[in-house]
Formats: C-alpha cells, sequence, structure tokens
C-alpha cells in the first residue's frame, strides 16, 4: 500500500487527471509482484486490494454524505421551530 501510495503521488504529477488512480494501481501490482513473483497471483490479488479500497471510499463517502445530511435537517429543525 506505501509504494502504491508514493507512486500515486508521482502518478498525479505525471499525469495531470487520472494520475493518482493509475500510479495507485501501477504501485500496488509491482509491489504485488515483488513479494509473490508471479504476475497471475499478484494481479489478482491487487485487484482484490484495489476493490476493496474503492469499497471503503464508497462506505466513506455515504458516511460522509449522512452526516451533512443529519446537519442539514437539525438545522432545518432548529429554525423551523424558532
Amino acid at each position: 500500500m506505501t509504494i502504491g501510495l508514493i507512486l500515486g503521488v508521482v502518478g498525479m504529477f505525471v499525469i495531470p487527471v487520472v494520475g493518482l488512480f493509475v500510479g495507485f494501481a501501477a504501485g500496488l501490482f509491482l509491489s504485488e509482484y515483488a513479494r509473490q513473483r508471479d504476475i497471475k497471483p499478484a494481479f489478482s490479488s491487487s485487484l482484490e486490494a484495489l476493490k476493496a479500497t474503492g469499497l471503503g471510499i464508497l462506505v466513506e463517502l455515504l458516511l460522509a454524505c449522512l452526516a451533512g445530511s443529519s446537519w442539514v435537517v437539525g438545522l432545518w429543525i432548529h429554525f423551523a421551530t424558532r
């Protein structure tokens, strides 16, 4: 994950729009390939790690939207009952 993060930051400057995602995926694959020394298992495990990262980002986005929505509802109730 650390190598993926480092290459993601480098990719952000090399490829302006999608470099973070491409660099992270490439770094993750390269670190898995260095660990396992075989392309198929490295690709499989890095794909699973990318899926888990994406799911974590979606859950975080959902909870942030829930927090913002509850704040707006609380604000609306506060000013509606004044």
